[in-house]
């Protein structure tokens, strides 16, 4: 779940990923976790897309994106059963476009860290992850993203926290 949420968000400017085995798996718990995931988003589409825009579809796509800026600035809280296999490999990263390059910075069982840099039909795309355990029941990740093609460019910052609620898991706690 960590890692399907910070990628989830974080890959909505970046195709989809891989890297080899070299991470260690993560010091923490398995069992409940409940995280608290935040986004912003910042920037704008394209002045030269916008431009070509009907005035009615601009405005359409101007109001869109307010909309999504509104809704990823709430926190979700969400509660996840973990087992210790989702722990081996947080950046599970398989299928590196090979648009990507990929850098891993550090990959310890307390701290993982990557940049990500990626060029597709002009758009560049840069990505950084960070993983940090705290303790065996709390980590934290941090995501920084920005995509744009010269004209215009846009970003994402996003942060998950996630602390260990115990080791019993019942059947209406979800895993994804």
């Amino acid at each position: 779940m960590i890692t399907r949420l910070s990628l989830a968000f974080t890959l909505l400017c970046c195709p989809a990923i891989s890297a080899a085995d070299i991470f260690q798996p993560l010091n923490l718990k398995p069992g409940l976790w409940e995280t608290t995931r935040t986004t912003e988003m910042s920037g704008q589409l394209p002045p030269e897309a916008m431009a070509k825009m009907p005035p009615e579809q601009r405005a359409k796509a101007e109001e869109m994106m307010k909309e999504y800026a509104k809704m990823f600035a709430k926190p979700v809280v969400s509660r996840d059963c973990m087992k210790k296999e989702d722990f081996d490999r947080p950046f599970k990263l398989d299928n590196l476009e090979k648009s990507c390059t990929k850098t891993v910075l550090s990959a310890t069982s307390s701290k993982q860290e990557m940049r990500l840099q990626c060029t597709d039909g002009g758009v560049k795309q840069n990505v950084s992850f960070r993983l940090d355990v705290m303790n065996s029941e709390s980590f934290k990740v941090s995501t920084h993203g920005t995509a744009g093609d010269g004209a215009g460019a846009m970003g994402m910052n996003f942060t998950l926290t996630g602390k260990w609620i115990g080791p019993a898991c019942d059947s209406k706690d979800q895993k994804r």
